[in-house]
């Protein structure tokens, strides 16, 4: 991590624009009032990268730390209570995924805290990174989403507060709505994997979700698939995502005269 060595060392972290260089500046101020490592050690990081400046590469992997770090920080505020359980899946993601450790893991640990109590926007801090990244790991938006959700269903719910920050998250990242729900699937009570099979969001109305299912059995209907000439095996398939459609629709639709 020499991107994260020239980050404390040099001015990178402060130089930073927007959000993410305003949690940056706070977090290494803390990081080094704090005295996280030796002085001695600060020192010889000071002498060697005070004038070194990240390449593209490092930049990037630098953004990806300060944006996850703060999105993790942003979705366990969002709905006013951090429970235990999302403090643990975020630490779990900072150790699992990540493979933080030593000094790399007490400053994702600031600025999860930092980010957690600033002013700045989910999306802001999403948009940010979208823009100044390079792209280099076409996996990186994804995961972002993938973590997200992991922390949101980490006491049981996906709650409505912490579906619309994802969503405005993803909008920023370029992840479409769809994506969003299979991910929210995968994670999601067998209500949610329901909505996510009628492809309509968790806050969705009654007359949405009716909406929705009866516009997905047109699509799958068999006189709709002959009219457009669809080879038998996507047949086969229209006919089975169509009794999928409608089984689903009915548990949903009963459920919901229940409530």
């Amino acid at each position: 991590m020499d991107w994260l060595a020239k980050t404390i060392g040099g001015t990178e972290g402060l130089t930073l624009g927007g959000p993410l260089g305003g949690i940056c500046g706070r977090a290494l101020k803390t990081f080094y009032d704090a005295n996280v490592i030796s002085p001695a050690k600060m020192k010889a990081l000071e002498e060697r990268y005070y004038s070194s400046k990240l390449t593209p590469q490092e930049k990037s992997q630098l953004l990806f730390f300060l944006a996850l770090c703060s999105l993790l920080g942003k979705i366990t505020k969002v709905d006013n209570k951090v429970s235990p359980a999302e403090l643990d899946a975020s630490m779990k993601i900072m150790l699992g995924p990540l493979k933080l450790s030593g000094v790399a893991l007490k400053l994702a640990k600031i600025i999860f805290n930092k980010a957690k109590a600033s002013s700045f926007s989910a999306r802001s801090i999403a948009l940010q990174y979208y823009t100044e990244s390079d792209h280099a790991s076409v996996n990186n938006e994804q995961f972002m989403i993938e973590a997200l959700m992991v922390v949101a269903f980490a006491d049981g719910k996906l709650h409505e507060s912490e579906w619309r920050m994802i969503r405005s998250i993803g909008v920023a990242l370029d992840v479409d709505r769809r994506q969003l729900r299979l991910a929210a699937a995968k994670y999601s009570t067998a209500r949610d994997k329901e909505l996510a099979i009628l492809e309509v969001e968790p806050d969705a109305p009654r007359s949405q979700v009716r909406a929705k299912a009866k516009e997905l059995a047109a699509v799958f209907d068999p006189k709709t698939m002959e009219k457009r000439s669809i080879p038998p095996e996507l047949g086969k398939f229209a006919t089975s995502r169509l009794q999928v459609v409608n089984s689903t629709f009915d548990r949903v639709k009963n459920r919901q005269a229940k409530t």
